[in-house]
């Protein structure tokens, strides 16, 4: 949080999350509205505390770092070409020398599938912390530009949205292979270790992968 840019940035993704959590909960829209009034005062808050290392930054910003625009165009959606997408996900998917800063946005094969995995199931199954994060993904995802040097600490929240959209691929692989035939057996012979082992196996491939 000592950085003005991860802080601004993991702020307003934050938001984002509320905002999209608090939409999912099961209660009245009073309930809502009033729960949404105090994260914004609490953002607020947390903004006014940031603002110490965000303002000067922003007014120095042209003769310190050369950058004649403040910061926040950076949070700007767009879609991405299919050129840009191809350069993103060949960043995530390609593996560099350890101690290189490009394994900072490496994902791999398997945490990619499984992050896939997962959105569609919180999707199908409206879970709304899983909403949540799938809506910062893709926010995350569509701010993404090839031209700035900020572009990397999007680049980190994206990475940090995909992988903590994991932790629903346990359910989903189990959601998937609930009517086969292997299922049955696997869940007859583990017994009470079977969703422990299906997370086990899980693991193995992403370190096999990694």
């Amino acid at each position: 949080l000592t950085h003005h840019a991860y802080a601004f940035f993991g702020l307003v993704f934050v938001a984002v999350y509320l905002f999209v959590r608090v939409l999912t909960l099961e209660d009245s829209w009073g309930a809502k509205l009033r729960t949404l009034t105090f994260f914004a005062l609490a953002g607020m808050c947390a903004f006014f505390i940031s603002a110490f290392s965000l303002l000067p930054f922003i007014l120095e910003l042209h003769e310190v770092r050369g950058m004649p625009k403040i910061p926040f165009h950076l949070l700007l959606p767009a879609l991405p070409s299919w050129e840009a997408m191809y350069v993103i996900v060949g960043t995530m998917l390609r593996w560099t020398p350890v101690g290189h800063t490009g394994n900072v946005t490496y994902v791999g094969i398997s945490l990619m599938l499984f992050s896939i995995l997962s959105m569609g199931y919180v999707i199908k199954k409206r879970i709304g912390v899983g909403l949540g994060l799938v809506i910062c993904a893709l926010f995350s995802f569509c701010t993404l530009k090839s031209d700035t040097m900020y572009n990397v600490k999007n680049f980190n929240f994206l990475v940090f949205f995909l992988i903590a959209l994991t932790v629903y691929t346990p359910d989903a692989v189990r959601s998937i292979l609930r009517r086969t035939a292997i299922y049955a057996r696997l869940e007859k012979r583990w017994g009470r270790l079977f969703e422990p082992k299906v997370a086990l196996l899980l693991l193995a491939l992403v370190l096999i992968d990694l």
